[in-house]
């Protein structure tokens, strides 16, 4: 009989709870996660979320630099890499539905960073997949990428989130 091994990638942390968007930096440390600079990539419509996830990070002294995601295109990547050419991030963290997860997830995947995925509805498996819809040429292509090295949910976004 031969011996069969598989080798599943999975996120090193998954941390669920109640308000603990709050406690971004604090579960990264819980986890071993020392970064002194953290590329913070938000949707248009989630700015308080974003500020809070600054404010949880600047606080254990993490340097954040954001930037709002306007489409998952190839040219926004594009976009974003260009800040890696101004400074290095070590991580990428990304807080928003599918397109902004799905941005940031390739570029730390480009750019050799780690990914940690914060999102703000459940309606997609982008949350934790190591797949990413990126539009190029009006056309969506699936790009395979690295799974999230984290996944955090706040259960008061996620259950606030629209239905459909």
């Amino acid at each position: 009989m031969g011996y069969i091994s598989r080798i599943v990638p999975i996120p090193l942390f998954l941390s669920i709870g109640r308000n603990i968007i709050k406690d971004t930096g604090k579960i990264l440390r819980e986890n071993h996660l020392h970064y002194p600079r953290i590329l913070l990539l938000t949707g248009k419509t989630i700015s308080p979320l974003a500020k809070q996830i600054s404010e949880s990070l600047n606080s254990l002294r993490i340097e954040t630099f954001l930037f709002t995601v306007k489409e998952s295109t190839r040219e926004e990547v594009d976009r974003i890499r260009e800040l890696f050419r101004n400074g290095r991030f070590p991580l990428v963290l990304g807080v928003g539905g599918g397109q902004v997860l799905d941005v940031g997830k390739f570029v730390a995947f480009l750019e050799g960073a780690d990914f940690v995925s914060i999102p703000t509805v459940a309606s997609h498996d982008g949350i934790a997949s190591p797949v990413a819809v990126i539009r190029k040429n009006s056309k969506n292509q699936s790009i395979h990428t690295r799974m999230p090295l984290g996944v955090i949910i706040d259960l008061n976004i996620i259950g606030s989130a629209p239905i459909r």
